[in-house]
């Protein structure tokens, strides 16, 4: 018997290597399942990851911006050249009465408008959207991450039947994989059918992601002609609830059913009753998560009268500092520019629950769950089928699972109703 055999879940070493001989799914190592926050830090490890979320905020952000930002610049020249040439023609003695006009109209706004009024509304408005966005973009991983953890938890608990009433038979070793393959298809689809509804508006993108999923499906699961026909009889571009409901009975029907388990005939043990209720919980976690992704979004009107006011506030920020800044006033026309845009951007970003739209940083989100989960399920078919699983045990209000540190009989005949 392999001493590794009994070692934490999290240390156990699978999958793909890489160059160090860590473990690896996309460029970072697999995580533990936990808070948003934490999924993006222990993703960030390797400095692969670090460099694409730095990429999206230096280059994906500010791409997007470009025009205002170019905008403003061009602004910021035209009040220069208006500033500088009252200078010369009011040192001459020769006051522009045009020029004088537009100063006397800047001021006005700068000490009426934008003192009292736009800045603390753009400043109030900008911080309600990232936070009402980032609120939904943190509930909608919250669903994915408890779907996640209910369904393993009752693979869990059937894994542990199995293993408590003997060592398994070839038939449970078959039903056991099954069982597992499953939970990885509801998971992967699941996990597609989210993407999918984000980007329901962007076909390419939608097409990427579709060939992203159909790949990832194909190298982690392992099915029968059969199934792989169920599969694709519920799958099509946009995963809908129906079609996860098709394939949720599908296989919870066919793999849990009383008559192959152990326990009184016809009637399943109490640990699979429970393993139900889990399956239960995740598909209520799905359709949580389902309508994150598919609610009402902000108002157009509501998103081009922001657009409105943050143009006109960055378009006239030129003409208010170039008085107290001269030449140095691109500083602060540009940072406000792309504060406020940049902002603007993030929060439609963090409006779309379940990854950012933009190559590389995607897989942080539900990529890295699928891929996570995965390989924690195969952790766990590997010690079912040496005859060596101990369920995962979970501390109150702990996120993380792990195996038991300390070897015991699985091959003891025990009842499971005490």
């Amino acid at each position: 018997m392999e001493e590794s055999a009994h070692l934490p879940l999290h240390r156990r070493e699978h999958g793909p290597k890489d160059s160090r001989g860590k473990t690896c799914f996309g460029g970072s190592p697999s995580a533990n399942f936990g808070n948003r926050a934490q999924t993006i830090l222990s993703r960030a490890h390797t400095r692969a990851t670090r460099l694409k979320v730095l990429r999206y905020f230096a280059f994906g952000v500010t791409r997007r911006i470009r025009a205002p930002m170019l905008l403003s610049f061009l602004m910021n020249i035209l009040a220069l050249h208006l500033h500088r040439t009252t200078e010369l023609l009011q040192a001459e003695g020769k006051p522009s009465e045009v020029l004088q006009q537009v100063w006397v109209i800047s001021d006005c706004v700068q000490n009426v408008l934008i003192r009292c009024y736009l800045t603390s509304f753009l400043g109030f408005l900008t911080g309600f959207i990232l936070n009402n966005a980032f609120q939904r973009h943190t509930k909608g991983l919250e669903c994915a991450h408890k779907m996640s953890i209910q369904l393993r938890t009752g693979a869990d608990l059937c894994l542990d039947v199995w293993a408590r009433a003997g060592k398994p038979s070839d038939e449970d070793l078959r039903q056991g994989q099954e069982l597992l393959a499953w939970v990885k298809v509801y998971f992967i689809q699941a996990c597609r059918g989210l993407h999918s509804v984000t980007l329901r508006s962007k076909p390419h993108a939608l097409r990427r992601t579709t060939d992203q999923w159909d790949q990832f499906l194909e190298s982690q699961v392992s099915l029968s002609e059969t199934a792989l026909a169920a599969v694709d009889a519920h799958s099509n571009v946009l995963v809908s609830t129906l079609q996860m409901e098709l394939i949720w009975w599908r296989w919870l029907t066919g793999v849990l059913n009383a008559e192959s388990l152990p326990g009184k005939a016809g009637t399943p043990p109490p640990a699979i009753s429970e393993a139900r209720k889990h399956f239960e919980a995740a598909r209520s976690s799905y359709h949580e998560a389902h309508l994150m992704a598919s609610g009402v979004s902000a108002s157009p009107v509501t998103v081009w009268l922001l657009g409105g006011l943050m143009y006109f506030f960055c378009l006239s920020l030129p003409f208010l500092s170039v008085r107290s800044f001269g030449t140095w006033s691109f500083v602060p026309t540009l940072c406000t520019a792309f504060f406020y845009f940049g902002a603007r951007q993030v929060g439609h970003d963090l409006w779309k629950p379940y990854g950012v739209d933009h190559p590389g940083v995607v897989d942080i989100e539900l990529f890295a769950r699928a891929g996570a989960l995965c390989e924690q399920l195969d952790n766990m078919n590997e010690l079912f089928e040496r005859g060596l699983y101990a369920p995962l045990e979970r501390e109150p209000g702990d996120t993380h699972f792990q195996l038991v540190l300390e070897p015991r009989s699985l091959f003891s005949h025990t009842d499971l109703t005490e």
